[in-house]
């Protein structure tokens, strides 16, 4: 009933947060205000740097970034389940593309497009090579910094604290594709 009658307005409901908000329940006569969380309140600055940052080279109860992709080589990279199941490689690049995406919301940086991250999203390169895994590693530690640098500067953080979930559960797709190729935990 509530959403019925809010129709547009729930869209507009998520961009305020942290201003009142005076809602009238049909049928109740009550009306309630409350006040949403600030994005701020929700998930801390600091506490988001330090996952960030452990997300890459420490891991947060899972393993690093760095170290699922560490030595793995490109026919490890492009291994794939079925011939409709991604491999680490298209994780990798989806990872990125969104990513980049992000950050040209966030800060104003060229970067794709809607129609560019929807074509490249979970894409393979055309080689197959060390020096194109190399190149896909590489983009992820440096998206991944980039990703930092907006989370230390950024007015907010609205956007960028969901690639954290987001990161991290591809992250488990990699390492459940690593066991799956025989590989060991990584400790």
């Amino acid at each position: 009933m509530l959403h019925r009658e809010l129709g547009q307005d729930r869209r507009a409901m998520r961009t305020d947060l942290g201003t009142p908000l005076t809602l009238t329940l049909p049928g109740l006569g009550q009306v309630s205000t409350i006040s949403l969380p600030t994005t701020e309140n929700n998930m801390d600055r600091e506490l988001l740097l330090k996952l960030w940052d452990e997300s890459w080279d420490q891991g947060i109860w899972i393993a690093p970034w760095s170290k699922a992709v560490q030595g793995l080589s490109p026919k490890q990279a492009a291994w794939s389940p079925a011939a409709d199941r991604h491999c680490i490689w298209q994780i990798v690049h989806h990872v990125c593309i969104w990513r980049e995406y992000t950050l040209t919301a966030v800060d104003g940086r060229s970067g794709p497009s809607r129609k560019e991250v929807e074509s490249g999203n979970f894409a393979m390169p055309a080689s197959r090579t060390a020096v194109e895994w190399r190149r896909s590693v590489d983009r992820l530690q440096a998206t991944h910094n980039d990703i930092r640098a907006a989370i230390a500067t950024a007015s907010s953080l609205e956007r960028l604290q969901y690639h954290l979930g987001h990161d991290c559960y591809h992250l488990g797709q990699i390492m459940y594709l690593r066991a799956t190729q025989g590989m060991g935990p990584i400790e």
